[in-house]
């Protein structure tokens, strides 16, 4: 399962890679398809890595280096707004996967 999520990952990151290089079409919600992206890479990542440290750094790395990767590509306007809601994404991935945990985990029992 782990080698699984990271393989989706990866191919994940080249889409977003190869998203980055077209010109992109208007709409409106662009913010919300870039959290979308974001929250699932850092899912993905979470499962392969079995760590939301790991699995949020990386998810904003590839997001850093796809704003500067769009600086160089005709049509596209990079900036720290897409970062932003690749942030909000991962970590609202993060967050409810540590909640889901947290949940999971056993009640602790008096033994005293």
């Amino acid at each position: 399962m782990r080698a699984v999520c990271l393989l989706l990952g990866a191919l994940l990151m080249a889409g977003l890679w190869w998203l980055g290089s077209s010109t992109p079409p208007a709409h409106p919600l662009d913010w919300l398809e870039h959290a979308a992206l974001y929250a699932l890479l850092t899912a993905l990542l979470r499962v392969g890595f079995r760590s939301s440290r790991a699995a949020l750094g990386v998810a904003l790395w590839v997001a850093a280096f796809d704003e500067v990767h769009r600086a160089f590509v005709p049509g596209q306007e990079p900036g720290i707004q897409s970062w932003l809601f690749a942030l909000l994404g991962s970590l609202l991935a993060s967050q409810l996967r540590s909640r889901r945990r947290a949940e999971d985990l056993p009640e602790t029992v008096n033994l005293s």
